[in-house]
């Protein structure tokens, strides 16, 4: 389910980006490097992999804050970035944003490592297999 919930925020932050008026032309070159990033995630990164996340989140402040056209809206963008909750502290966890309101793309214990997961699913097959031909 959590897997799930990733790839629903990344498509979020997409729709966002894609979708929202440009009101300046560092605003289209943070959309355009997002959209060449994005076609180029694979399922497993936009399920599983934190990093993933924090990067989609870093790429939406960057495109808020190209996308401002004064600085109080530069300000209100990055007072949300600092004290805004972010996910981590509405699942409890501790915030792990840096003192400019972005994320490391590390997560310290987090989840399963894509060999472990690759190795898991790879065993789930061969026994299904298995099953399957014994039958």
């Amino acid at each position: 389910m959590a897997a799930l919930l990733q790839s629903e925020d990344l498509a979020a932050i997409d729709r966002y980006i894609t979708s929202a008026p440009v009101n300046t032309p560092a605003a289209q070159a943070a959309r355009d490097a997002w959209i060449r990033w994005n076609d180029g995630v694979s399922w497993y990164d936009r399920n599983f992999d934190r990093a993933t996340l924090d990067h989609a989140r870093n790429a939406r402040l960057a495109f808020e804050l190209a996308n401002a056209t004064t600085e109080a809206e530069r300000a209100d963008i990055m007072a949300r970035a600092l004290t805004g909750l972010s996910l981590e502290q509405v699942q409890g966890e501790p915030d792990r944003r840096d003192k400019e309101g972005r994320y490391s793309g590390v997560t310290p214990g987090s989840g399963l490592s894509r060999f472990v997961l690759y190795g898991l699913g790879a065993l789930g097959f061969v026994a299904l297999a298995k099953r399957t031909l014994l039958k």
